[in-house]
């Protein structure tokens, strides 16, 4: 049983990309979790903005030229575990937030 289907799995890379990209750029002076912080919300926008593009729901009716009938042809849903891709972008979103203010209150 896959959990995903489409680009969905993308979602995923782009946090791990994120990290490590993060990770070798910036400075070690800044902390990880406020590096993770960036990746999170780098995560939610990509997310967010390629998975409502990607799965707006376009249907093609195309006519069979053998038995004269039509055929509806639907777009891919691209998810992660079960969840649509753009819906990933919110939680991304939240969790970046949620560990933005928690390192905040830290002080």
């Amino acid at each position: 049983m896959l959990i995903w289907s489409g680009r969905g799995i993308l979602s995923i890379f782009v946090f791990i990309g994120s990290i490590i990209l993060l990770t070798l750029a910036l400075p070690q002076s800044i902390e990880t979790d406020y590096k993770i912080v960036l990746s999170l919300i780098i995560t939610a926008l990509f997310s967010g903005i390629m998975g409502k593009r990607w799965n707006k729901s376009e249907e093609h009716v195309v006519h069979d030229k053998v038995t004269g009938k039509k055929v509806i042809i639907r777009n891919m849903i691209h998810t992660f575990f079960w969840i649509k891709m753009q819906y990933w972008g919110l939680i991304f979103g939240v969790m970046g937030v949620s560990l933005f203010v928690t390192k905040a209150l830290e002080l």
